[in-house]
């Protein structure tokens, strides 16, 4: 291991500490998988961590920084948040809803495939349209559950 590998490993290695905000916690190791093209059983196993550990921890990215203050700010601790994220429940504020995974799912390809669209010529491959197709068919079956479960 090189330097800079050690100090990310230990980085990663002291999110495991308590006193770590959850929101941070979080948010860091989000961006590692991604970066390193991790999947969370992945990084469970690089921190010799349970999985369902890593699942737990990743379900503060369903909440904006901004909604985990009021929250806080409306009286509730971290494990009352922890609690809510878990039981997949609205929070304490009537208007402010916990993201789904459905919903982060969807931020990340949006993220992933915006800076395609900007692009005058792609690179593209003989399964580039097959592939937009099945994507497309995909969500708009899931909008059409969707639909149909709000009716």
């Amino acid at each position: 291991m090189d330097v800079h590998t050690d100090l990310v490993f230990n980085y990663l290695m002291d999110l495991k500490k308590k006193d770590i905000d959850p929101l941070e916690r979080a948010r860091v190791l989000h961006e590692y998988c991604e970066e390193k093209h991790l999947s969370q059983r992945d990084l469970a196993k690089l921190l010799q961590m349970p999985k369902s550990t890593i699942d737990d921890w990743f379900m503060w990215n369903r909440l904006d920084e901004d909604d985990i203050k009021e929250m806080r700010k409306d009286g509730l601790n971290d494990t009352d948040i922890y609690r809510q994220l878990r039981n997949g429940k609205k929070t304490a504020k009537k208007d402010l809803v916990i993201k789904t995974d459905l919903d982060c799912a969807l931020e990340d390809t949006k993220k992933i495939l915006s800076k395609f669209v900007t692009k005058v010529s792609l690179n593209t491959s003989k399964y580039t349209l097959q592939n937009l197709r099945e994507i497309k068919d995909m969500l708009n079956r899931i909008e059409m559950h969707i639909m149909k479960d709000r009716r």
